[in-house]
C-alpha cells in the first residue's frame, strides 16, 4: 500500500481547489464554438485540467520518493541523484505537454494550467504548515 505524507495530501488538496477554480473560470471564458485553439471545447479544457492534475500528483509523488531516497545517500551521490530526478521530472513534463499539444481531445491550456498550479499549491501549503507550527 502506498503511504502519502501529510504535506503531500495538503498540497494535493490545495491544488485540487486551485484546479476547480481554474475549471470554473475556464467555463466562463472559453467559447463553446471551438474558436479558441488552445481549448477547442469546454470538454477538452476540463479533460486537460483533470489529466494535468493527475500528472501533477504523480510528479509530486515522484519528488517525495526521490527526496526520501536521497536522504539515505552520501552527499555527492544524493546531489547527483537529485539532479537526475529533477531532469527526469521535467523531461516527462515536456513529453506530457507535447502529447497534449497533439492530442485533439485534450486541451493544452488546461494541462498547462493544472501543471503550473502545482507551484502555488506548494507555496500555499508551506505557508499553512508554517502557521500551524507557530500556533502549536
Amino acid at each position: 500500500m502506498v503511504k502519502f505524507s501529510e504535506t503531500y495530501k495538503r498540497v494535493v488538496l490545495i491544488q485540487l481547489g486551485l484546479c476547480l477554480i481554474a475549471f470554473v473560470i475556464g467555463g466562463v471564458f472559453i467559447p463553446f464554438d471551438g474558436s479558441f485553439s488552445l481549448a477547442p471545447s469546454f470538454f477538452s479544457y476540463a479533460l486537460g485540467i483533470g489529466l494535468g492534475f493527475l500528472f501533477s500528483c504523480l510528479k509530486l509523488y515522484m519528488l517525495e520518493k526521490s527526496l526520501e531516497k536521497s536522504v539515505d545517500m552520501e552527499k555527492k551521490d544524493a546531489s547527483s541523484y537529485a539532479r537526475l530526478m529533477y531532469m527526469a521530472r521535467y523531461f516527462i513534463t515536456l513529453v506530457v505537454l507535447g502529447a497534449a499539444a497533439f492530442i485533439k481531445e485534450v486541451s493544452l491550456l488546461g494541462m498547462f494550467l493544472s501543471i503550473i498550479l502545482l507551484q502555488p499549491a506548494a507555496i500555499i501549503a508551506g505557508i499553512r504548515e508554517k502557521r500551524l507550527k507557530e500556533e502549536a
